[in-house]
């Protein structure tokens, strides 16, 4: 039966049939987020419902808390799986995980002491009743039931669904959303990831992620799945960088962050967001934090005229509020989680203000803003200039961004300096340059400039 995991499994289970039962769970997810899902061969530890099942979800939500990364990709990816499974449910199947999670919720309630969780669950409940008892349930969760209709509704309070909220998508009255029928799935979807966020808070707050990762086996298993989160930064196939060797690597930046380092070089100063993305993706590009430390105070160091934003700061003012910073976005002061650059898809969803210098060219940028910062590298290939300002008028920024990475990757072929032939065979398009985030694109062109200079060589 369909879960939402309120409640963890009882009983004992063998050690390595743990692993194994985690293992097959977290590659299944990492099988979600890439849009390609690839079916386990011991498919029985992902039957929704069973021990094994709730296991698998328990022990991967402990292990999460491990790492930010590691946390927003349980997050992430155990929602999307939920909206798999719900969405392959018959209406009768859903009423009968909503009653579950009734009875469910009324048992957990009394054991809880966090009043912010308490009031959620006390939501949940009301929801739950009603679209357990409205006559609307048979209308509402049949498979051909569309998503625009309106002819019953739940009011929620706003803050338990903002997606809703930021889209415009509901109405809001007195601090409720008013939901439509159409909307519910989507509504139950958002309430199973508010309830894992307030179920790590719980791990966290009574202790339970110290006390388990005392234990060598658990903190062992964290420290190998984590390995994953490693692995789609820099630290793979590209050596470190010096706040020294920027402005020399800058040519393999995406233009995303190649306009964020053209706009501090000529202001010496960036906004708040854009400094944070800047700083993220110099750290996943391999920049050590002592360089970091340096890079930014040699810029914040330099005096700004021309700073739109009217930015005061500088860094012999302001040295510890910037070195705190930092240093918090390395993981070495306050929560100690260590951050990571945002997803191209995410860049791309960026509701970005009159002020804001970041944001994905391909996606935010008007045609003359764009088609300046990569005029430079496409003077002699009108062809591919158009098919990029066609992918972009049509809402296919990633597609343009990929477009403009292998004309890049071209270049480097056309000017390097290897015989004919290996220069055709090299200048092959890669399968696995394909990224979903700006340091992988840099890893990706930096690391076909390695193998030209390699050839070269021999």
């Amino acid at each position: 039966m369909m879960t939402y995991y309120l409640k963890p499994p009882r009983g004992n289970m063998a050690l390595h049939k743990l692993h194994k039962c985690v293992k097959e769970r977290f590659q299944f997810l990492a099988s979600l987020e890439n849009g390609e899902i690839t079916i386990p061969k011991n498919f029985e530890y992902l039957i929704d419902g069973t021990p094994l099942d709730r296991a698998g979800h328990f022990m991967l939500r402990l292990l999460s808390l491990s790492s930010y990364n590691f946390k927003m990709f349980v997050l992430k990816t155990e929602t999307n799986l939920f909206a798999k499974r719900l969405d392959m449910l018959k209406y009768n199947e859903i009423i009968n995980m909503l009653k579950t999670l009734y009875k469910h919720v009324l048992e957990i309630i009394p054991l809880l002491s966090d009043k912010n969780f308490i009031d959620f669950l006390s939501e949940v409940k009301h929801i739950c009743k009603s679209m357990i008892n409205m006559e609307a349930a048979v209308h509402v969760f049949k498979e051909t039931h569309p998503e625009t209709c309106s002819d019953y509704y739940i009011s929620v309070p706003f803050k338990m669904c903002l997606p809703f909220v930021q889209k415009r998508e509901v109405e809001l009255k007195l601090g409720k959303c008013i939901v439509p029928c159409g909307k519910w799935k989507d509504l139950l979807k958002i309430i199973f990831h508010i309830h894992l966020e307030f179920g790590m808070k719980q791990l966290q707050i009574t202790g339970c992620v110290t006390q388990a990762f005392s234990d060598s086996r658990i903190h062992q298993l964290a420290q190998e799945l984590q390995k994953r989160f490693v692995n789609d930064t820099a630290q793979v196939g590209v050596s470190g960088m010096s706040a020294r060797e920027v402005h020399s690597n800058s040519v393999y930046f995406p233009p995303c962050m190649a306009h964020l380092y053209q706009t501090l070089r000529s202001r010496h100063r960036l906004t708040h967001e854009a400094r944070r993305q800047f700083t993220l993706f110099l750290k996943d590009a391999g920049m050590p934090v002592e360089e970091a430390l340096t890079f930014w105070g040699t810029e914040y160091s330099r005096p700004s005229s021309t700073c739109e934003t009217g930015c005061t700061h500088s860094w012999q003012k302001d040295y510890r509020r910037y070195r705190y910073s930092i240093r918090h976005m390395y993981g070495l002061e306050g929560g100690r989680y260590s951050y990571r650059v945002s997803s191209c898809r995410k860049i791309q969803e960026w509701q970005l203000t009159a002020q804001a210098e970041g944001g994905c060219p391909f996606q935010h940028f008007d045609n003359p803003r764009m088609i300046s910062l990569v005029s430079s590298q496409l003077l002699s290939d009108t062809s591919t200039l158009n098919e990029i300002l066609h992918l972009k008028a049509t809402g296919k920024a990633h597609e343009a961004c990929h477009l403009f990475l292998s004309a890049q990757e071209n270049i480097i072929c056309r000017t390097s300096n290897v015989d004919t032939t290996q220069n055709k065979e090299m200048c092959k398009p890669l399968s696995f340059n394909r990224f979903a985030n700006p340091v992988q694109y840099y890893i990706s062109l930096k690391s076909r400039k390695c193998e030209d200079s390699m050839a070269e060589s021999n």
